[in-house]
């Protein structure tokens, strides 16, 4: 007889239990691993477009906060608020720039790269208009006008056209 059937009919359970206890275990164990992977694997497909979402929401607060500060400019009878907020500026502009270099790396849809390139043309147009604002309040008797007349014909419809795009970009992801 085999050494199953002579055993008495607790053992045959109590090892009954036990394999299904082990099989139980084995079972958990490959369960846990696998959740790992797919946890592994779901948080580096999310990496890259976190990290761009990110990046696209930074460069458009400098965007946003660089729009203020030129139109507080133009406004302003303050004929030193121009050059106090130059450095600001300049340093929201150059973290922009390095902004705009990793973001491209990252696009990979054809829609991404053409909305970018898009934008890239708005900033240097909103960039030219802003920088006649600075140029003219820098000037010993600024026009009030003429800069009046740049600030509402010109660059507050590029700021937005600009704007508007960066924040399309950003709804992409």
């Amino acid at each position: 007889m085999n050494v199953i059937g002579n055993m008495k009919i607790g053992k045959r359970l109590g090892l009954g239990f036990a394999i299904i206890l082990a099989l139980s275990v084995l079972i958990a164990v490959i369960g846990v691993w696998r959740l790992q992977s797919v946890a592994k694997a779901t948080q580096a497909m999310m990496d890259v477009p976190l990290a761009k979402e990110r990046m696209i929401g930074d460069w458009y607060r400098h965007t946003y906060s660089g729009i203020r500060r030129a139109t507080a400019v133009a406004k302003s009878s303050d004929p030193s608020l121009s050059a106090f907020f130059k450095p600001e500026t300049d340093e929201a502009t150059r973290i922009s720039t390095e902004l705009q270099k990793k973001i491209l790396e990252l696009l990979v849809s054809d829609e991404e790269k053409q909305l970018y390139e898009k934008i890239m043309s708005l900033r240097k147009v909103y960039l030219a208009k802003r920088d006649v604002i600075y140029k003219a309040k820098g000037e010993p008797n600024p026009d009030p006008a003429m800069i009046a007349d740049a600030l509402e014909k010109d660059y507050l419809p590029a700021a937005k056209n600009y704007s508007t795009e960066v924040e399309n970009l950003l709804a992409l992801f």
